[in-house]
């Protein structure tokens, strides 16, 4: 949704889509279908004080909902792939109210040389690889709102799990010809008060497949 439109307004917007709104914390947008999985993410986030996690069953009640606020980062169930692409890229086209630069990370069942080639023409930060459980995307929106916390406290939130396995996101990725499946050896920096979370580099992989 263009805010150019005559759609209705939101009600409070900043003056720029890159500047956060005053004493608020960091608002990231989870889409994700399993219900258990969102709710379960978002009262972590916030009993940990990680950040906003606002909640889309949808990509259509994802669009309504970046037409109608600006959000500081987007975890994307990406189910069917070709929407999900749709999604990322209306907001790097500046079509919502949130930031073209917004830090964005996907969940995926699969990662082909053509989808991670898709993925990094639309600068998404993070890829992990499905099933992916509630402490593996608590992790991620802590990395997108720059904030830390502990082991213990993700376990005692989001429950245990594994590692979760990634995508190396970055151009040596493409050179074998297949998505590298890797496991990140080093935990991603938080987020630059200035713009998105960088993009992890260090991984150890575990395997190249053309999955």
């Amino acid at each position: 949704m263009n805010p150019n439109t005559d759609s209705p307004a939101p009600l409070e917007q900043p003056a720029s889509r890159d500047a956060p709104l005053a004493g608020q914390r960091c608002a990231i947008l989870l889409v994700e279908p399993n219900f258990m999985l969102r709710r379960t993410v978002a009262l972590s986030a916030r009993d940990l004080d990680v950040a906003d996690v606002h909640e889309a069953a949808s990509y259509e009640a994802a669009l309504r909902m970046l037409g109608l606020r600006r959000f500081d980062g987007l975890l994307l169930a990406m189910a069917p792939e070709l929407a999900g692409l749709d999604l990322i890229r209306q907001v790097r086209e500046g079509k919502t109210w949130s930031a073209p630069a917004l830090p964005i990370a996907v969940m995926t069942d699969t990662c082909d040389k053509a989808g991670l080639s898709a993925l990094l023409e639309l600068q998404v930060m993070r890829v992990l690889l499905k099933p992916v459980k509630a402490r593996h995307i608590l992790e991620v929106a802590a990395a997108i709102a720059g904030r830390r916390i502990s082991a213990a406290g993700a376990l005692a939130a989001a429950g245990t799990a594994g590692q979760a396995r990634e995508v190396a996101v970055n151009p040596e990725a493409l050179e074998n010809g297949a998505g590298v499946i890797a496991t990140p050896v080093a935990a991603a920096p938080p987020a630059a008060a200035s713009g998105p979370a960088p993009v992890v580099q260090e991984y150890e992989a575990t395997a190249v497949s053309p999955v």
